[in-house]
């Protein structure tokens, strides 16, 4: 838990003070200010800092407490959580198109005090591991499906309105087929049962509880029901009731295979190579999130951290050891973010590798950098069904 902490204050640090470039004179000239709600943006951004301080906060109270050490480890945490609000806060004053909101210090002192409570509240996960004698890949699947949530619900604000239940109609007999979509949904769920399948969980059922999320999001800010995802989780939930109903190692290296094409046709879409580079490699990371909107940039991170933990997760069923499957993964993306600088459109930088090797962390803080799948008793039998 405390290296999951350490990364998420990281995390925060690096979106607050990106793109790194200060201008001390900035600070003569712009003070503190509290901005109040005037649009649908505010909302949004409020949400957001509820929720990136009240993440870092429940993990923080799961690792630094004890059973009589929470209180004070509460305090503690909402204390350095807030204190490092404003201290970032402070540092945007110098940052150029950045500036100082003492609503965001208000929300994120918020978020802190709602994560750390929450935490106070709730079975602290290894120790739940240990009592239900769930296996650690448990919490595989738990940070998987938060990443699917964020991606397919962010940011879980609910948005009703009579125009756009009259459009579903339309949007369904007239929709707008993209692959890219398709694939997505269809391998994140597809993954997501094959890990509660592995876990011995009734994985149709939470497959399907995943999948019912997605007739509703046209009741979610931001976005819409989407006929190519419903079309996706039909065809997830078909094969998952049918090939994929007991674990198979053969079949697993498939669906690895297919996922890692899948990874390689992403990459280098739509083509079109040309003789000399047309883009400059960025170094820095999350560059192209940070420019998109704040509701883009989470879905497209959790989508990615879906897919590329996914693809490791994947291999690593197949008998690879997990330093081989992410070493395979990490060069696949490599190679196609050096390719993209001959194609027109792409954006080549260091964001994909660096989640790759978040993803591999994760997993092996999670399981300790060993194979614990669950397996059935025989596995003969099962490979031969």
């Amino acid at each position: 838990m405390r290296p999951l902490f350490a990364l998420a204050i990281l995390a925060i640090i690096h979106f607050s003070l990106f793109p790194w470039r200060w201008d001390p004179a900035l600070y003569a000239k712009r003070p503190f200010v509290w901005l109040g709600i005037g649009s649908n943006s505010d909302l949004t951004d409020i949400a957001l800092n509820l929720f990136f301080y009240l993440i870092p906060a429940l993990i923080g109270q799961w690792a630094l407490s004890t059973p009589k050490t929470q209180r004070r480890s509460l305090f503690h945490v909402v204390a350095g959580l807030t204190v490092l609000s404003f201290i970032l806060e402070t540092l945007q004053l110098g940052i150029p198109g950045r500036y100082a909101n003492l609503r965001d210090i208000f929300c994120n002192a918020v978020g802190a005090l709602t994560g750390a409570s929450l935490a106070s509240f709730l079975p602290n996960p290894s120790r739940f591991l240990t009592r239900f004698r769930l296996p650690p890949q448990a919490v595989i699947l738990a940070l998987f499906f938060l990443a699917w949530l964020s991606w397919q619900a962010f940011p879980f604000l609910p948005h009703v309105r009579l125009h756009r239940i009259l459009h579903i109609p339309h949007i369904l007999l007239h929709p707008t087929w993209r692959y890219t979509e398709l694939a997505d949904v269809f391998f994140a769920l597809l993954l997501l049962h094959l890990i509660a399948l592995h876990l011995r969980l009734p994985a149709f059922r939470f497959t399907l509880a995943a999948a019912a999320l997605l007739p509703f999001q046209s009741f979610v800010r931001n976005s819409e029901i989407s006929p190519n995802r419903l079309a996706a989780a039909a065809l997830a939930l078909l094969l998952a009731a049918t090939l994929f109903r007991r674990p198979n190692r053969h079949r697993t290296f498939y669906l690895a295979v297919l996922l890692t094409a899948w990874l390689l046709i992403r990459q280098i879409a739509p083509g079109g190579f040309t003789a000399e580079a047309v883009n400059s490699f960025t170094w820095t990371p999350f560059v192209t999130l940070i420019e998109y909107s704040r509701v883009e940039s989470v879905r497209l991170l959790s989508a990615k951290i879906l897919l590329y933990g996914g693809a490791i997760w994947l291999w690593r069923e197949t008998g690879l050891t997990l330093r081989i499957a992410t070493l395979a993964v990490f060069l696949l993306l490599t190679l196609t973010e050096i390719f993209q600088c001959f194609i027109p459109g792409r954006t080549p930088e260091t964001t994909d590798l660096i989640l790759t090797l978040l993803s591999a962390w994760l997993i092996h803080l999670t399981t300790n950098g060993g194979h614990t799948a669950v397996r059935p008793p025989s596995n003969s039998s099962l490979i031969s069904s």
